[in-house]
């Protein structure tokens, strides 16, 4: 005996009175439909092959008849020493570091190895800008051709947060997938997202512990955006010996999210595209380094990953929606790994245009002791902030939208290919040319 796996079928369950017009639809569209059998009253599962009982089972006992596992869960937060965000001797030398590092270089390596134009649907692709070479925050398709409606899929994980702290990884993944789709244009009150759990041996309490967090924070977050989970999937018990090493897999939630857009002709990349146009920060930058990449570049590890606002990120992405839906923005791109350094020199090499930014315009929290002001706004990975490029003549009303969301100028645009971002008294805290930005962040993977 044996079961097929043919795709494309399904079991559906038809009301008497509906039965015949089901199967003349079926016959009209040339679609296999055969009566395979009928519900009862009596509680069993029976299966029968040319008239003979081949199977019989009692319904209680196939979902209350089984034993369920039970499994102790041990959350206990991991102490790590707080480093705070150090000063940073040659940001310009760090920012290419950062550029290089695997998880900011540019993937195109293996983007190119897959096919990504099935149909040839796709608005915006993983990769933007002149040279095509900008790594896009979501990509944009058009399912129907003949309906200028789209949906924008976009993801987020970070799997250096899970080691740190499983609630905030979780939550801020979510958070990324969310932004991300929104910087293209993606309405977030229509948004629907997809988990994807990776995980060590759940059989050890402080693992297991760890999921609680973090499914934890996928209701809480879920709930306050908005936002349902409709699919996904686990990867459990992710460990193996290599000889005498174990090797164990991050805790890590990846996340998916599908927008629909009202307009593809409004879709928005992240690529700059005129001189002289602002550059506004949107969103409040906190000293949340933990397991952030300017950390790790430096060999250290604690400190508080960031998380997401509750209350405040779900009205800031609705507010952004709506700026971008008017046609107020001309490109913009979420700030994640690397933070504000990183997403400028993505925006302005994609764009084949420089960039001057000030850092003391930089909306920022109150910053406690051993936080290095430069260091936090230059490599800050807090969650819901935007970088968005505006012609001047629509920076008033993007301004008013934006009034309640820590929005401000921080630049602006040029012709000169170079990104500069300045520290005090104007002094050059980065100061690189175009094509050094983009060797450092397609060279990450050919060491």
């Amino acid at each position: 005996m044996w079961i097929s796996e043919a795709q494309e079928r399904m079991v559906l369950a038809v009301p008497p009175d509906r039965l015949a017009r089901l199967l003349e639809i079926c016959a009209a569209e040339d679609v296999d439909a055969t009566v395979i059998g009928e519900f009862t009253n009596t509680g069993r599962l029976v299966l029968e092959h040319r008239g003979v009982r081949v199977g019989d089972l009692e319904m209680h006992f196939l979902h209350e008849g089984t034993p369920r596992p039970l499994r102790r869960a041990v959350w206990k937060p991991v102490e790590h020493p707080d480093p705070g965000a150090p000063p940073c001797a040659d940001a310009s030398a760090t920012l290419l570091q950062l550029l290089a590092r695997p998880n900011v270089a540019s993937k195109e390596w293996i983007l190119r190895q897959y096919d990504h134009e099935v149909q040839g649907r796709s608005v915006l692709k993983a990769l933007v800008g002149v040279r095509d070479d900008g790594p896009g925050d979501a990509a944009v398709l058009q399912p129907l051709e003949h309906s200028r409606r789209g949906l924008a899929i976009g993801c987020g994980a970070n799997p250096d947060q899970g080691q740190l702290d499983p609630w905030a990884m979780a939550s801020a993944s979510i958070d990324e997938a969310l932004r991300n789709v929104v910087a293209v244009g993606g309405d977030p009150e229509r948004t629907a997202i997809l988990d994807n759990f990776s995980w060590g041996n759940c059989a050890k309490p402080e693992n297991l512990g760890a999921l609680v967090e973090a499914s934890r924070a996928c209701y809480a977050t879920a709930k306050a955006f908005g936002t349902p989970f409709i699919s996904g999937k686990d990867s459990l018990n992710n460990e193996y010996r290599v000889g005498e090493q174990t090797i164990v897999i991050p805790p890590t939630l990846f996340v998916t999210a599908v927008a629909p857009l009202p307009d593809v002709g409004r879709a928005v990349s992240m690529d700059f595209k005129e001189a002289e146009n602002r550059i506004y920060l949107v969103g409040l930058t906190h000293g949340e380094l933990g397991a952030s990449q300017y950390l790790l570049q430096r060999g250290e590890f604690g400190g508080r990953a960031p998380r997401p606002d509750l209350a405040l990120a779900p009205r800031r992405l609705a507010a952004l929606h709506g700026a971008l839906r008017q046609g107020l923005a001309r490109s913009c791109h979420d700030l994640s790994e690397g933070g504000l350094a990183v997403a400028l020199a993505e925006m302005a090499f994609a764009g084949g245009l420089g960039a001057e930014v000030e850092l003391a315009r930089v909306p920022t929290a109150p910053l406690q002791g051993g936080y290095d002001g430069d260091s936090v706004r230059l490599f800050s990975e807090s969650c819901t902030r935007f970088l968005v490029e505006v012609r001047p003549e629509h920076a008033a009303e993007f301004e008013r939208r934006l009034a309640d969301h820590d929005c401000a100028p921080i630049g602006r645009v040029t012709a000169v290919p170079r990104l500069r971002i300045l520290g005090p008294g104007a002094r050059p805290r980065v100061d690189l040319d175009l094509e050094s930005l983009r060797r450092a962040h397609q060279g990450g993977f050919q060491g």
